[in-house]
């Protein structure tokens, strides 16, 4: 496009081309058609204001940095408001425990001051045999006719869980049997008078056999030996705390 009222003239002498107007002319050459050439001038638009892009190419930039910092900064103020958290409960916590601590000692010191006359009135225990075995002395005659009575009692509190087939602890209950009743039988023995010392004697035996052939039983386990001489257990211990009473 050739801006309105400018005449350009033609590389090739005597052409020249007319604008006056929307509409061109071109003025006719004493040259022959094909040495005649049409020039225009392009047109090129004003070139924008150097300052105008520069600040608006800043002002956006500065715009995103901050946006960007604004971002940033958003998780530090989380974690500065998260961080005081466990400082504030830790006075609850102290309380809590303080509490619990002062309620257990003074469950444990009434729990102890109701348990000592038991603890008097029984010498003994089936938590501690290594220890009342090999290095304490054994019990007095009254002691051991004492837990050969609760052995029997023990024996007959287990008939439940015999015929519920809890085969794991029946075998762990008469072994601890097991092992207190050879010292106890001995031991209750010297309490006997001579004419009844017989008797105790033969029931004795067959109280120690009746009571492996139903632990061997129990470890199988079969469930019609184990009735027959858990039954044969209880009749000879029976006998013998009526020998001894």
């Amino acid at each position: 496009m050739v801006p309105h009222g400018i005449i350009v003239r033609s590389s090739i002498p005597g052409s020249t081309v007319s604008q006056t107007g929307p509409a061109r002319k071109l003025k006719e050459s004493k040259f022959p058609p094909h040495h005649s050439r049409l020039t225009y001038l392009p047109h090129t638009p004003p070139k924008p204001k150097l300052s105008k892009t520069m600040s608006s190419f800043t002002h956006a930039t500065t715009l995103l940095h901050a946006h960007i910092k604004t971002k940033h900064k958003k998780p530090s103020t989380t974690t500065t408001t998260t961080t005081p958290l466990p400082h504030n409960h830790s006075p609850n916590r102290r309380k809590l425990i303080s509490t619990f601590l002062a309620t257990s000692t003074a469950a444990l010191l009434v729990h102890g001051v109701t348990s000592t006359p038991q603890a008097l009135a029984q010498s003994w225990g089936t938590h501690s045999f290594i220890k009342e075995h090999f290095f304490e002395p054994g019990l007095s005659p009254e002691d051991a006719v004492a837990r050969i009575k609760q052995t029997a009692e023990g024996l007959h509190s287990i008939r439940e869980a015999l015929e519920t087939m809890s085969w794991r602890y029946i075998m762990f209950y008469i072994r601890i049997k097991q092992a207190y009743l050879d010292q106890d039988l001995r031991t209750a023995f010297t309490t006997l008078p001579e004419s009844r010392r017989k008797e105790y004697v033969k029931t004795a035996n067959e109280l120690v056999s009746n009571f492996g052939e139903f632990d061997r039983h129990i470890r199988t386990p079969k469930v019609y030996e184990s009735y027959l001489y858990y039954e044969k257990t209880l009749k000879s211990i029976d006998q013998l705390v009526a020998i001894l009473a």
